[in-house]
């Protein structure tokens, strides 16, 4: 009798991609053991993998400060994410080569402080990119967001555009990334190796919409609620993929509490334990998970034509919200 499969293989073995939500060694190391192909990394992850692995980071915290003896706190934290990123990074590495880029990347996160700042966004993205070569740069989907991910994209940085809740907002994404891919490609850059993610925090639409139906007390099938934020992914990606050029961008992602998953390059899928027959994906599933920080911004889209998808900013509807059902 064959020995049972870990629940993470038997993800992995139905066609899933998936992600490690963390960058600590020991975790990483069994996620990829069963299957995974990703992991991401942001201030708070680090936080936490420090506070887990304190015997082991704490020496390497002191020596930080040794050899950096000029910088305060902050920069001496950006300067172990990096590290712990880096370390992380080597382990996907034979994930990234035998996909030739489009899987076995490590997720690094932006300064959340910096999401009003196109310039700064760019050049960390720039910096992290050089760290390992197959870093993916997390940029939240801010106006300012927007504006680095088509520059960054322009310079070969395969993005991780997160912070994102709305169809607009995946829409800019897709745009500016397209916008990024074209220059990239006309600059000699070999975009065939690049993985442009935009991430859709799934389960925060859910959550907020029922803070606002509490709090307006507006009346809504509790199960419509449930799936607000499965409408979104499934719009985005299909606004996606009908409306865009080249058709390249059309990976989304999503995030519902610890397990991670989307679709690439078809239709959208939740990432709920059970997803009804109208959501199931028509091709395998891709994992990537999402951030904790950065504020709310949603630009307006060329691709966005009704007035629910053009709204500046995430609202609330008094209209019962209904899953798509393709």
């Amino acid at each position: 009798m064959a020995p049972a499969q870990s629940p993470l293989a038997q993800t992995a073995a139905t066609g899933t991609d998936f992600w490690n939500d963390s960058c600590a060694i020991a975790e990483l190391e069994y996620a990829i053991s069963h299957g995974a192909v990703g992991a991401t990394s942001n201030p708070i992850i680090v936080a936490q993998v420090v506070k887990q692995e304190m015997s082991r980071w704490k020496p390497r915290i002191a020596a930080l400060a040794a050899e950096l003896p000029t910088a305060g706190e902050e920069e001496i934290a950006w300067a172990l994410n990096e590290e712990m990123a880096v370390g992380a990074s080597k382990l996907l590495l034979p994930v990234f080569e035998r996909h030739r880029g489009t899987k076995g990347r490590l997720s690094i996160q932006t300064n959340p402080t910096f999401y009003r700042n196109s310039k700064a966004m760019l050049e960390q993205a720039l910096h992290f990119h050089s760290l390992a070569p197959n870093v993916h740069v997390k940029i939240p989907a801010t106006a300012a967001g927007i504006e680095t991910v088509e520059e960054a994209t322009a310079r070969g940085v395969s993005v991780n555009a997160t912070v994102s809740f709305t169809v607009p907002q995946a829409l800019a994404v897709a745009e500016a990334v397209e916008r990024g891919l074209v220059r990239a490609a006309a600059a000699g850059i070999d975009t065939a190796t690049m993985a442009p993610t935009c991430t859709i925090m799934v389960g925060r639409v859910d959550d907020w919409l029922k803070v606002i139906a509490e709090k307006d007390d507006v009346i809504v099938d509790p199960a419509a609620l449930e799936w607000a934020g499965v409408a979104v992914m499934k719009r985005a990606s299909v606004r996606c993929t009908r409306s865009l050029p080249t058709g390249r961008y059309s990976r989304c992602s999503s995030r519902r509490n610890r397990l991670d998953c989307s679709a690439g390059e078809a239709s959208p899928i939740s990432s709920r334990n059970s997803v009804p027959p109208a959501a199931a994906p028509t091709s395998p599933v891709r994992a990537c998970p999402a951030p904790e920080n950065a504020p709310l911004a949603c630009p307006n889209s060329s691709l966005c034509t009704t007035p629910s998808e053009s709204a500046p900013q995430l609202t609330a509807t008094n209209a019962p919200v209904r899953p798509l059902s393709s």
